[in-house]
Order: structure tokens, then sequence, then C-alpha cells
């Protein structure tokens, strides 16, 4: 690794810092010649990690994905054989495709035969619900930045997305190619189910975590001194467990940097290397409603998405504004409306808001309105419409229940994500969304 990061050293006084004739003075070979001395260094790395590598991929939309990846497996040369945590198909069926290392600017890792990291990208939403003609908003040529001793950082060069590569243990590539990755996702998941809520203490403070596999969003909150502290991150699906991206910071300054599954049972693993014991429980720290404001700001309805728990009369008021558009969209016309409702707690104020997107902004149709929270009886009620926006998102149904309906935001579960549901005050209609920062 020291011998890469003194060549893409050079690289970069190359392109940038000198002049070719400076180089050629310096040093004994010419430019033409460190550069292929790079390229092939690039790929003599990626090649020669003996169980493969690890890899977190991250997306500008929807968080980041876990890959495994081995380089000319086998003898095949320009070959990677990849699984991934995308879906149960790309988590148990290993897929072959070709690959290739570049130079541009600097050495680039390129995709070249479509394979999972492609789907992050795929610009049809009926792949993976990305945008259309952006996907996920996600790389597939990635330029190398900088190594470790045991990992590859890469940039995408056109949405500037990160990609890490780590160098798997022999046990790891076990998991990932005997089928047992997609073995581990789901007991993970089902420990979280059977769960509810999940808690751990680390220096005489109770944490709660908030899972959402949607969002791919790993959330912590404690409750000291009435003081409510919220903390989140992203992960990806590993072998033992979930990688969480840069950690999700504690109150003594520590972090959970991953959650490991060990003997049928998870652990937050903090970076000193602490192990704490995940437990469930049938009581959270604090009720949702009390939670909006701080860990969470709104509660969020994607595009023709019907999270578990909404009955018929919640899916037709959250669903009128999806219908505005044709299955398929008509070409140049709008590719999706998404819906959330915003609280502004300071100022007691909670918007109701529609998003119709003919490109990347979006115009809105945004109502606000006044609200009294009963902590007693966990009832909100609003009034007062204000209507700041008219886009041309249709939100007519919802705005009509929201000033004529009491109703709850409660915590629902299922398969391990912890969702945001609005009941109404006689019960006849519920609506499941996803709780956002």
């Amino acid at each position: 690794m020291k011998k890469l990061n003194k060549l893409l050293f050079l690289g970069v006084l190359l392109f940038f810092g000198c002049r070719r004739e400076d180089i050629d003075l310096v040093f004994d070979k010419t430019p033409d010649q460190r550069m292929g001395e790079l390229q092939k260094e690039v790929k003599q790395q990626l090649v020669e990690a003996k169980y493969g590598w690890r890899v977190l991929s991250s997306t500008l939309t929807k968080g980041t994905y876990g890959f495994y990846m081995d380089f000319d497996a086998e003898g095949k040369a320009d070959r990677v054989r990849m699984v991934s945590d995308i879906d149960n198909v790309s988590s148990k069926v290993v897929r072959t495709s070709g690959y290739r290392v570049k130079l541009i600017n600097a050495p680039m890792l390129s995709f070249e035969t479509y394979t999972y990291i492609h789907q992050l990208a795929d610009p049809d939403p009926g792949v993976i619900g990305g945008e259309y003609g952006d996907g996920l908003k996600a790389d597939i040529e990635f330029e190398l930045q900088r190594t470790t001793q045991d990992s590859l950082f890469f940039k995408g060069r056109k949405f500037r997305s990160d990609m890490i590569l780590i160098r798997a243990s022999q046990e790891e590539q076990r998991v990932y190619l005997s089928g047992n990755f997609l073995s581990v996702i789901n007991e993970v998941k089902s420990i979280f189910a059977n769960n509810q809520i999940s808690l751990f203490d680390h220096a005489g403070v109770t944490y709660q975590l908030t899972i959402n596999s949607d969002s791919r969003t790993l959330g912590i909150m404690s409750y000291v001194n009435d003081k409510i502290v919220t903390t989140n991150d992203l992960f990806s699906y590993t072998a033992d467990g979930l990688q969480i991206g840069k950690g999700i910071p504690l109150l003594n300054g520590d972090v959970i940097a991953k959650i490991l599954l060990l003997g049928g049972k998870l652990y937050a693993i903090t970076g000193k290397g602490d192990k704490h014991e995940i437990r469930g429980s049938q009581t959270p720290l604090l009720p949702l409603a009390d939670m909006m404001g701080s860990m969470y700001a709104r509660v969020f309805s994607p595009f023709r998405v019907q999270y578990p728990g909404t009955n018929a009369a919640g899916a037709n008021i959250l669903y009128q504004v999806h219908r505005q558009i044709p299955d398929p969209p008509v070409a140049g016309g709008a590719s999706k409306i998404d819906l959330d409702l915003q609280w502004d707690t300071a100022n007691k104020y909670i918007y109701l808001q529609g998003y119709m997107y003919y490109s990347a902004t979006p115009t809105m149709t945004r109502y606000r309105y006044n609200y009294t929270y009963d902590k007693t009886t966990g009832l909100f009620k609003l009034s007062n419409k204000v209507v700041q926006s008219t886009g041309f998102a249709s939100v007519g149904l919802m705005d009509t229940f929201l000033l004529n309906n009491e109703f709850k935001l409660e915590y629902y579960f299922d398969s391990g994500n912890a969702y945001g549901r609005i009941v109404s005050k006689d019960g006849n209609v519920t609506m499941t969304l996803m709780p956002l920062k």
C-alpha cells in the first residue's frame, strides 16, 4: 500500500503540479511509464486480496449498500464476482461481470458489464425505485483517492459517491460465497423485529436503537435529565451484522461503529471495542410523538409505496397524490410525487407538503397548520390552515382528514423496521409513513 500511495502522489504531480519535462529530470522513468506502473499496481492490489473485499458503496438518495467483490477469482482475468445486500437474490446468488482499471486523471475502477452495482444506478425506477434517468444517484466508475494498510478509498466520477474496499477475512468470504449472507441479513432483521424496541446500556446510560431498512439508517436516542439526545448514521449489512458509516456518537465521546451478530444475539460495538448486548423491550424510552422535532422532523410517504399497517381508508387518503401520475408515466410529464408531514415544534406548526417531480427540482404544494398536542391522550389537533404554495400535487383528502380528525402518531413495527403510524381518534383511519430526520 505504501508503494501505491507513493505512485498516487506522483500521479497528482504529473497531472496538476509539474511540467512533463520536470518530471523526466527528477525521476528515472517517463510520466507515461510512471502512470502505467500506477495502473498495474492498482490492479495488483485488487487481485492479490486473498479472500476478496468487503465493499461499502454509497448512493446520494438511499443510503449505503454492502457488497462482496473478488477480482480475477479462479484465474478469470478482468472478471469480478460479487454479491450484495440489495435484495434476496443479490445477497445469495454470486454474479460475475467484467471490470477494468483505467487511467484518466487518476486510476479508475470501472464495472464494464451489468451486475449488482449497476442496479443502484439503473435509470428505470422499476429496478430499485430510483429516479428516472439517475437511479439512486450512484456511480459505476470510481477514481482511487487514497489507501490504507487494508483498505482502498474511491470516489465516483459522476455523482462523487463513495466506495470503500476493505480486505475480507476467510470467514467473511465463506459467508458471502456460500449463500449464507442472506441468512445473516434475515437473522439481523428478525432479532430487531422480535425486539420491537431495541435497547442497550453504555457508561450508565440506556440507549434506544431504531433501524429502518428502507432508508438504511440506524438511529440512537438517549433521554437523560429530561434531555433528548438523538444521532443517526447510514448502515449496510455485512457477513456478521451491520457496518455503520462514520460511527454514531455516544454521550461519553465514544461511537457505535458496528452491530455484531454473534450466537443468535446482537451486540453494539463501540469504537474502543466495548461490546454491549442489545435487548428487546415493549416500552420505548419516549413515545414517537415526543420525538418529533428532535430525532425526527417529518413522516414521509414515498411515491407508490404502501407501508404495512395502512388500512384501506388510509391508503385512499395517502395515495390520492400518487394516482395523479399514469403507470408508466407519460413522456415529458411528471415522473413521481412524494408526500410528507413536517413538524415545527418550536412554533407549533405542522406542514403538509406534496412534491411533484418534472425534473430534479419538484414543484411543491404546501399547507401550514397550527397544532396542539395532548400528552395525556397522545392526540394531535390541527387548525388554522394557511396555503403557502399551490403546486400541482393534489393533497385534498389528506388536508380534509387533518382538519377534521384528531389523531395519534405512534410507532409501528414490521420486519424489523420502525415506522410512524397516524391513527385517527376513532381508529377508522390508519396511515403508515417513514419517520425521517
